[in-house]
């Protein structure tokens, strides 16, 4: 599967936008082929989830939510580790890391296994 298809299926509101081709390119950029193999385009459409996901839903902000405020109101949230992985701030970033620590090659994810993962009967 290409990255394109593969973001049809884990993140549908992206596959529409009209910067998807940009978060693409920029994506395989930044991901190795040597180091993820038969799993380069799975890489490739998870980082650039997790881009797109950064810029648009966290609106450039990375990291991990701590504080909020909305006029008057302001909110602050406990518990936050010291973890500054960029990566581990989106569910797609996050998966991307599992794919990194599982060696990659070693994990071999097929595009059925990622069919299967994201699609509900």
């Amino acid at each position: 599967m290409t990255p394109i298809e593969i973001i049809t299926i884990i993140y549908p509101s992206m596959a529409t936008s009209e910067n998807v081709d940009g978060y693409i390119t920029l994506a395989e950029n930044m991901t190795s082929r040597t180091f993820f193999g038969v799993n380069y385009s799975f890489a490739v459409a998870l980082r650039a989830c997790h881009m797109f996901y950064t810029a648009t839903v966290r609106k450039g902000k990375s990291g991990y939510l701590s504080h909020e405020s909305s006029g008057t109101l302001s909110r602050t949230y406990g518990g936050i580790s010291g973890n500054t992985n960029d990566l581990l701030s989106s569910s797609y970033g996050s998966q991307l890391v599992d794919l990194i620590n599982s060696g990659s090659q070693r994990g071999l994810i097929t595009s059925i296994y990622i069919q299967n993962l994201f699609l509900t009967e």
